[in-house]
């Protein structure tokens, strides 16, 4: 958790700045460079045409499911995205987040137009944690949007371990999954899901288009919610990466 909060943006600009900072007594050309390459770079990653951008290179890389493909699938899968802590108006129960309810609701559409039964995935990530994310999310979609879940996966606590789990917990004759998550997090949970043995249909949800009808000065003023978003692209590259290489150096063992 703390290396991914220093090598992600704000935390890398905050280590490259002190870097520079240290560095300008000694070496002043190069703790100078520094400053302005964490202050530059911090700066772009908040426009919302590099965020946006940095969001399309994996959008684009999932198109909205077919009503084809979706006839073709067995099983609608959902994997967790995080709880929100126990809620005083909900007589202090806790809940999915804002990105894990997006992916039920849309799921629940799916499953009305389809049929097709549900699986939800997602363990405790931090201990203290009362019940599994795929709990919270089952009683969300039972409860709120009167949908039934025939499989809890309640162990996993990353994406590859919702893959993981998922295909031994649910027999060998559901192979073909529709996949619902969110467009920027898609290539990641497609992967690792195809590597732990599905037929993935991929249901994407929750793309982030540029916005051509602002002002061009308007797409280079900077914003927090475009910095998030560039993290959130970044960690999902990251992320990626990651696992390639965990399966490359797997392979050559």
């Amino acid at each position: 958790m703390l290396l991914k909060s220093l090598i992600l943006p704000p935390g890398i600009q905050l280590v490259t700045a002190l870097v520079g900072g240290l560095s300008l007594r000694r070496w002043p050309w190069f703790g100078y460079s520094l400053l302005l390459i964490s202050l530059l770079s911090l700066y772009l990653l908040s426009t919302p045409f590099i965020a946006t951008g940095l969001a399309r290179t994996l959008e684009s890389q999932a198109t909205v499911v077919s009503t084809e493909a979706l006839q073709q699938a067995q099983l609608i899968v959902v994997p967790g995205a995080g709880r929100r802590p126990p809620a005083a108006e909900y007589d202090g129960q806790e809940r999915p987040s804002g990105l894990a309810s997006e992916r039920l609701f849309y799921a629940a559409y799916l499953a009305n137009q389809t049929s097709l039964d549900l699986m939800v995935t997602g363990g405790r990530v931090i201990s203290g944690e009362r019940e599994s994310e795929a709990a919270l999310m089952a009683r969300q979609l039972r409860q709120e949007l009167g949908v039934p879940v025939s499989w809890q996966e309640g162990n996993s606590r990353t994406t590859r371990e919702n893959a993981i789990h998922s295909r031994h917990l649910l027999p060998r004759s559901i192979n073909r999954i529709v996949l619902v998550t969110h467009a920027l997090h898609m290539p990641r949970a497609q992967y690792v899901f195809e590597k732990a043995g599905f037929e993935v249909v991929a249901a994407p949800l929750g793309y982030h288009p540029l916005n051509t009808e602002l002002p061009v000065a308007a797409l280079w003023l900077p914003s927090v919610r475009s910095l998030l978003l560039s993290r959130d692209a970044l960690h999902e590259w990251l992320g990626m990466l990651w696992y390639r290489l965990q399966d490359r150096l797997t392979s050559d063992v």
